[in-house]
């Protein structure tokens, strides 16, 4: 039904082609997207987005740190005690010591699981992922420190520094707590951006945009300390060409336009001197960098006009096939009125250089690896994701029912669950 398309990127895709030679990413993005028989059946989507690859952070209220008189915590026992405070000392100042949330989450949103930033201080862990050690893979929530991370969020969890939806709520309901219009309700929260969290810059003081800073990664008891890291922004199934297509050549040269500047331009961010302009040379407007440094801006917001992903009629929200470098996201205007990007920046290299050198590809499955893995993998998922909640929330009794639960993932057919996913990896390693 879908059509190999290598051949048409070598003879129809200059564009596309730069995205797999120009930059290391689309080199390592081209393997991601070679199906096990040698074929590429979908075009590649490029957005280096400095601040995703480092999904998950952690952000924490500094007028409630002022308030209580305590600094940005830099290991789980530090984090402890400020939530205690935050819980304690009416951190808000509203005069009610009973309204705070010291820290708060949701499973919906990006990077806001209540468990994973955490974990981290005890496993390289995002749940039902992996970790790779020696080329080898390991699952870490059945692991002796996964349960101590869980220990340690069941204690935070029964002492009321939890918040007791943050398995339940949805991301709109956190949002809400964040952006109260009283008086600021949650201390902290893990998420991949905090002005997701609290709300676009759109003068609204309910927002409290400023009020968030990160937490750099903290330090457990067993002197662990992780980040998640993805440095694989090459993604595919933007477009694909069917068995359908009278004339795969000219869709294959249509599609190649939208990888130009002008093309991502206009798909990404809208038209000219509408929602965006150029600086005028000279003007002195100085781009954010996207981590790399200061640049010379190339382009800026109209007056009014900013990212958003609202339901629109101009733009494709990244659903086209995109080639974003990360210098061209760097070349937007750095402004008080635009602060999203520089603080995702400034935030972003706080956690830079903690990642593992080996990180999880996610790479192809074959046909048949994915039918046999399909059941098996939806199973653990499932009971992973129920059980790590049930275990935090006191549902279930981490030491009474721990090797149960181990038991209950071995007889869900995890030897064979890894052992797929190991000949994937090494597989991919050796393309």
């Amino acid at each position: 039904m879908i059509l190999p398309i290598e051949e048409l990127i070598e003879l129809y895709n200059p564009e596309c082609q730069k995205v797999f030679t120009e930059t290391p990413e689309g080199a390592l993005g081209r393997k991601l997207l070679t199906a096990p028989d040698g074929h590429i059946y979908q075009y590649p989507n490029y957005s280096f987005c400095y601040h995703c690859t480092y999904p998950h952070k952690f952000w924490i209220n500094q007028k409630w740190l002022d308030n209580v008189g305590m600094s940005i915590p830099t290991t789980t026992d530090e984090l402890y005690n400020v939530l205690v405070a935050f819980r304690d000392k009416d951190a808000n100042g509203n005069g009610n010591p009973n309204d705070e949330i010291p820290m708060s989450g949701c499973t919906s949103g990006p990077g806001t699981h209540p468990v994973n930033w955490v974990m981290n201080a005890f496993i390289l862990s995002r749940a039902t992922a992996f970790y790779i050690q020696d080329n080898k893979i390991y699952f870490a929530a059945d692991k002796p420190e996964y349960r101590e991370g869980l220990k340690f969020l069941a204690t935070l969890h029964a002492e009321g520094l939890l918040d007791k939806e943050a398995f339940t709520q949805d991301y709109d309901m956190l949002r809400q707590k964040v952006q109260n219009p009283d008086a600021a309700l949650v201390g902290s929260s893990p998420a991949m951006a905090d002005l997701h969290l609290a709300g676009a810059n759109t003068g609204d003081p309910n927002e409290r945009v400023d009020e968030y800073v990160v937490v750099p990664p903290i330090t457990g008891p067993m002197g662990v300390r992780n980040v998640n890291y993805n440095p694989y922004v090459v993604g595919g199934g933007k477009y694909v060409i069917t068995s359908a297509c009278k004339h795969p050549e000219l869709a294959a040269r249509w599609i190649d336009w939208f990888y130009t500047e002008e093309g991502l331009l206009l798909q990404k961010y809208g038209r000219e001197n509408i929602e965006w302009y150029h600086p005028a040379p000279g003007s002195g407007e100085m781009g954010h960098g996207e981590g790399l440094g200061p640049m010379p801006a190339r382009f800026n917001w109209m007056p009014g006009k900013g990212w958003s992903e609202t339901l629109q009629n101009i733009t494709l929200n990244q659903q086209g096939p995109i080639y974003e470098k990360r210098e061209f996201r760097g070349a937007w205007t750095s402004t008080p009125e635009s602060p999203l990007e520089p603080k995702l920046v400034e935030a972003t290299d706080k956690y830079v250089g903690l990642e593992q050198a080996a990180i999880w590809p996610n790479p192809m499955l074959t046909l048949e690896e994915a039918d046999e893995i399909r059941n098996i993998g939806t199973q653990i998922g499932d009971f992973t994701n129920e059980m790590t909640a049930r275990f935090v929330t006191g549902d279930a009794d981490i030491d009474a029912e721990w090797d149960q639960y181990v038991g209950s993932l071995n007889a869900m057919g995890m030897d064979r669950y890894m052992e797929i996913h190991q000949t994937a990896y090494d597989r991919f390693v050796s393309a």
